[in-house]
């Protein structure tokens, strides 16, 4: 690898990395600014749980298990998800998914996780466990002192 790919694969790293952040950090803001108190301590539980389920389950298992449970704070959760990963280019280029709003936006994930092979299900869940990376951290910073209230 030559020193400029290896200066592109850096500059193209810390692009996604701010991009995953950027958005991690305005979705939580959301979620802190119109939920209630007891929402945001389960928020703030299950998003620190989800990289090592993704880890333990999968990200298939751990997606129906969000999506099985009901609660409004699993399903932002996957909103949270499916937003970040909206602008992907595979995600984004298949006409299925391409629509402005669908009937349920929770949905566009899993369909989209259910048409993949197996390489590429193991290349999202890597992409997945990076967000969610992100995401807990994001959570850890700015809902602390929303907990310890």
């Amino acid at each position: 690898m030559s020193q400029i790919d290896k200066t592109n694969s850096i500059r193209n790293f810390r692009i996604k990395s701010q991009y995953i952040f950027s958005l991690a950090i305005e979705k939580v803001k959301e979620i802190r600014n119109k939920e209630k108190s007891e929402d945001i301590k389960k928020y703030y539980s299950y998003v620190r749980a989800l990289p090592s389920l993704i880890i333990n389950n999968g990200l298939i298992g751990t997606l129906l298990f969000y999506k099985s449970k009901r609660e409004t704070v699993y399903n932002s959760i996957i909103y949270i998800l499916t937003e970040i990963f909206k602008p992907y280019k595979d995600f984004s280029q298949n006409n299925k998914y391409n629509k402005s709003q669908s009937e349920n936006d929770n949905d566009l994930l899993l369909d989209y996780i259910s048409g993949l092979d197996s390489n590429m299900l193991r290349l999202l869940t890597n992409e997945v466990l990076l967000i969610s990376l992100y995401l807990k951290r994001v959570v850890e910073a700015l809902l602390k002192e929303d907990i310890k209230e």
